[in-house]
């Protein structure tokens, strides 16, 4: 575990207490909760500066102001970090007011972390991203999509239901049938009762009653 997450740049600490199993040695609980104290008086950060996105799926690719819209091959690795530089947005100041992006294995994306892009300078992956000649919409976030010879560039972002109608590409929340399946409401279809009941029939009762129940008790 520490050796996969020092490969994507991260660290955790290590409290060990030696010789005590699957227990809490007391110096050692008192660390933890300690630490943990900390954590919960700091509270959470819903509008951090800098956002920070590692993923295989679309299914989970929003983390505050920042979301990944498109991968270059679902099931590999993804990372995008975006980092506001003095987010002093608005007409006062915001000529100093940078977006800075860096990615990895996304080919597009959405960022909303101000209430208005209008001066700001967009830097994605080193390169400095033109402004759209276009007016900001301040109701829509700020939209950016890779093309195929490399390039980053505004775009507009799409509705949902204009992106489930134009293209088939997996997009946020519709990746494809087998991640979505389950995902949602479905309804368990049961099989007709056999003449002479087979080993085959008693598996598949026991599937559909064992489904069924850890449906209903994961619903409690």
């Amino acid at each position: 575990m520490e050796d996969a997450l020092a490969a994507a740049g991260g660290r955790y600490p290590l409290i060990i207490a030696p010789g005590v199993g699957h227990e809490y040695e007391p110096a050692a609980l008192t660390e933890v909760m300690r630490r943990l104290k900390r954590h919960a008086a700091a509270g959470r950060d819903d509008s951090p500066d800098r956002v920070q996105i590692q993923t295989q799926t679309l299914r989970y690719a929003r983390v505050c102001w920042l979301a990944i819209t498109g991968l270059v091959e679902h099931w590999s690795d993804a990372q995008i970090e975006a980092v506001r530089v003095h987010p002093t947005f608005g007409h006062a100041g915001s000529s100093s007011s940078r977006l800075q992006v860096a990615t990895k294995g996304v080919v597009s994306f959405t960022a909303d972390p101000a209430p208005s892009f209008q001066g700001v300078t967009v830097e994605i992956d080193g390169k400095v991203i033109p402004q759209p000649t276009t007016a900001f919409d301040p109701s829509l976030p700020a939209a950016f999509v890779l093309s195929e010879e490399g390039e980053w560039s505004w775009t507009t972002p799409a509705s949902e239901q204009q992106q489930q109608t134009v293209s088939l590409t997996k997009q946020p929340g519709l990746q494809g049938p087998i991640d979505d399946a389950f995902m949602s409401t479905f309804a368990f279809v049961s099989p007709a009762a056999s003449a002479t009941p087979t080993a085959v029939d008693s598996w598949i009762n026991f599937e559909l009653d064992h489904a069924v129940h850890r449906y209903a008790s994961h619903r409690l």
